[in-house]
């Protein structure tokens, strides 16, 4: 037992003083790695340009790509840029700043930090494991579909999934080897981390304490430590000030964290994950601001998590069977959709689809690379250092406390294909070469770890049929850019794919409103209100469409009275008054119509004298044309009766 706390101990200073490949032998794996990842790269932003989707961020992406534009262009940094971590925005206003505006050039940068991601995760693997598995690693990596996806998506998952492998190379780096300069970079490198994703802190502190609670000379630790402090407030405290100076705040802690661990601890969960942004979700955000009668983000989070540890307390029960969920959300093989469902995108790239799919309840690649990764932090657990678990534990306790999504696990595929190339590894010796008794102990672990990633589920999330609100946040796009005939196209598809969706209704009323068929965004808006009886939006837009209907019927009529169509002209009429029944106006030229219309076959003297009595009542008796339309109405009327 001493043996093995020992061998385990100094796994990372054996890593960092193992002898280096040859040099040609490095720089050819290195080029393999680079060449896989930027190949497969290439292809999926070439075939995925082609889909309708490729230059249209959506949600938390569309929020990202807002924040950064106004930044570069229109130089805004407000509060807008706290609600979630700041790292990201910033850096794609940066890149704005560069190359202009461009969705295309984000998704490209995503694309190369993916190919960095790669090679650090090769560099990493060889360091701890050997040339061989360094490069299994690193190709993991590069074919993992899921970081392919989100890589190049306007999102800070690939980045944060960069500063994961950056960090625990530093704290390997920083075991071996505490010194001030490395102390520094980790330091500076877990305060970007923390900007990039703040769910890291927790395994941020734990890889730095393992890496600084080692043998050796006291003062020597305590230099590093110092190190890290220094080089984590070269970067924290001048962010800290310019965000404070323009915002007020000082942005280390993002709002949407209250909301985000409400959700996950509900007493409704999981059917709080699958709140959608629209209406549902500005009625959950808007319930702090009612109560408290003050609109404030970080007073919202602070109700938000009191709400939350409200329920923990009352119901601990109940909580931790929502946390036994959420594991099972954790280790799943198939990837939970948070606002943007990954599967969907499959449709648009062959490569995409090769690399990340799903068969009944299995799921590549997590259903392969989670339960190995278990494995290979059980039977090879000598080879790894210990920071590369603690990692892992630390951050997959941290999201399972708040819940779980595919954006939000994805940063942990680079060290879960280190762990799983591991276990593969270990799992081919013990084997071909094991005792016939541990070769079946392993087999069935490893045969119930995958059972326990797949046979689980479908859970809520997976339920959600994200189809109608990505055209529908398409449309939202498009209608931004005054892109009308598109826009009317795209909500139309989402009505397809849901035709109970209120908002969709609404903004293709708005559409339609837009391009002056007020006649056709009526309905539109009158199906939203029914759908949602307090939609006041749509309630505004219906009353303002009813009134242009009701115009544009009104001149379109008069215009066919002028050229003496009177059929056509008393339908218009009939048109305008059936949106807006009291209109005195349009009242008189129908019953004028009908009781002096030269088409015997036309007239209708009761009609035209209700029109024209209902007429006069709403103008008042003391305009003259009405009185006359009044009396002729009156002798048609008398001349029928007559009859």
């Amino acid at each position: 037992m001493k043996k093995r706390t020992a061998d385990r101990a100094t796994a990372a200073q054996t890593a960092a003083t193992a002898p280096a490949l040859p040099s040609r032998t490095a720089w050819r794996h290195g080029l393999w790695v680079a060449g896989v990842a930027l190949l497969v790269r290439a292809l999926y932003l070439w075939q995925s340009a082609s889909g309708p989707f490729f230059g249209e961020p959506l949600v938390d992406a569309m929020a990202y790509h807002d924040l950064a534009r106004h930044l570069a262009v229109d130089r805004v940094y407000d509060q807008h840029f706290l609600w979630q971590a700041p790292l990201y925005p910033l850096a794609l206003a940066g890149l704005y700043a560069v190359v202009g505006v461009s969705v295309a050039a984000a998704r490209v940068a995503g694309a190369l930090l993916g190919v960095i991601t790669a090679l650090l995760t090769w560099r990493l693997g060889q360091r701890l494991l050997g040339p061989g598995c360094g490069l299994a690693a690193g190709l993991a990596v590069a074919l993992n579909g899921v970081l392919l996806f989100f890589e190049s998506e306007l999102l800070a998952t690939g980045l944060a999934a960069l500063f994961v492998v950056a960090i625990v190379w530093l704290a390997v780096d920083l075991a071996a080897r505490p010194r001030a300069t490395i102390g520094l970079l980790a330091g500076a490198a877990g305060a970007l981390a923390l900007l990039a994703r703040p769910e890291l802190l927790l395994p941020l502190l734990a890889a730095f304490v393992w890496a600084l609670w080692r043998r050796g000379a006291r003062r020597t630790r305590a230099g590093a430590a110092l190190a890290v402090v220094l080089g984590a407030a070269v970067l924290i405290v001048p962010f800290a000030a310019v965000t404070h100076h323009h915002t007020g705040r000082l942005g280390l802690w993002p709002p949407s964290g209250g909301i985000n661990f409400y959700l996950g601890n509900h007493p409704d969960f999981p059917a709080t994950l699958t709140i959608r942004p629209g209406l549902p979700w500005e009625e959950l955000i808007a319930r702090p601001v009612l109560e408290s009668g003050q609109d404030d983000p970080w007073l919202s989070s602070g109700w938000f998590r009191a709400e939350a540890f409200t329920y923990i307390r009352q119901q601990p029960g109940a909580w931790l069977v929502d946390l036994g969920q959420k594991a099972l959300h954790l280790v799943t093989g198939r990837e939970l959709p948070r606002n943007v469902d990954p599967y969907q995108q499959r449709t648009w790239s062959p490569v995409l689809a090769a690399l990340f799919w799903k068969a009944g309840p299995f799921g590549f690649p997590a259903g392969l690379l989670v339960p190995l990764a278990v494995m290979g932090f059980v039977i090879a657990r000598r080879r790894l250092p210990d920071v590369v678990p603690l990692f892992v534990v630390v951050y997959a306790a941290t999201i399972v406390a708040i819940f779980v999504a595919s954006r939000y696990r994805a940063p942990l595929w680079p060290l879960l294909s280190l762990a799983a190339v591991a276990g593969a590894v270990e799992f081919w010796r013990i084997w071909r070469a094991g005792p016939g008794r541990r070769r079946a102990l392993v087999a069935a672990g490893l045969l119930g770890l995958v059972l326990l990633s797949t046979v689980p589920g479908p859970f809520a999330p997976e339920r959600v049929d994200l189809t109608a609100e990505l055209w529908h946040g398409v449309g939202l796009n498009q209608l931004r850019r005054d892109e009308l005939a598109p826009a009317a196209a795209s909500f139309r598809r989402a009505l397809v794919a849901r035709e109970d969706y209120p908002e969709a209704w609404n903004r293709l009323g708005v559409v339609l409103a837009r391009q002056d068929s007020f006649a056709a965004a009526v309905p539109c808006f009158e199906r939203a209100a029914l759908l949602v009886p307090d939609y006041q939006d749509a309630r505004g837009n219906l009353e303002l469409a009813v009134k242009r209907a009701a115009r544009a019927s009104y001149v379109a009529a008069w215009v066919h009275e002028q050229a003496a169509r009177d059929a056509e002209a008393i339908a218009g009429y009939r048109q305008a008054l059936a949106y807006v029944a009291d209109w005195p106006e349009a009242q008189a030229r129908l019953a004028w119509l009908l009781a002096t219309s030269v088409q015997d076959s036309l007239r209708n003297g009761a009609e035209a004298l209700a029109l024209a009595q209902a007429a006069v009542a709403g103008h008042g008796e003391d305009h003259p044309w009405l009185q006359e339309v009044l009396a002729a109405a009156e002798r048609q009327a008398a001349a029928e009766s007559r009859r």
